[in-house]
């Protein structure tokens, strides 16, 4: 088998080329920094450390829609703010009617996916609130209903910083 070819089998393994231009990324990796930090910093001040920390991981992601491919359908504030909120009540209404358990997860992310698609806010991290509603540590359990409080505290914030 020649060099050329064996290359050329390798580069069809790597992937496209991003569509995003360099100076996109600096912005990109600026706003996902400050809406984070912000948004953490923000909910950490009103709800404690804690539940600021748990809630973290799905923001990080809506970040890197928001701030990477910000004209995309997923990275548009509705689908943020509203599957922040879809999936934020699906799983605390799992979580309360069946407990903490894999299985319950894993419906409140299939149940949040349906509601996201038929009210048109689908937005992938919307997912991870859910779960992390259900699989939740007892001080965001604690504060029940309320749970939604900072949830969209934080999405309104990486929205705002957009």
């Amino acid at each position: 088998m020649s060099a050329s070819r064996s290359e050329s089998r390798l580069q069809r393994l790597l992937p496209a080329p991003l569509n995003i231009p360099p100076k996109e990324w600096l912005r990109a990796g600026i706003g996902g920094l400050l809406g984070l930090f912000l948004a953490g910093w923000l909910t950490s001040m009103a709800y404690g450390p804690s539940i600021a920390l748990h809630l973290l991981g799905p923001l990080a992601a809506s970040a890197v829609l928001v701030f990477a491919v910000h004209s995309g359908p997923l990275a548009q504030p509705w689908p943020v703010l509203g599957s922040y909120a879809l999936a934020g009540a699906v799983g605390l209404a799992m979580r309360q009617g069946f407990g903490a358990e894999l299985w319950v997860a894993a419906a409140a992310l299939g149940i949040s996916l349906l509601v996201m698609c038929l009210l048109r806010c689908l937005h992938p991290p919307g997912g991870g609130v859910a779960v992390s509603a259900v699989l939740a540590d007892p001080g965001l359990t604690a504060m029940g209903d309320h749970l939604l409080e900072p949830v969209l505290l934080n999405a309104l914030i990486l929205v705002v910083v957009a």
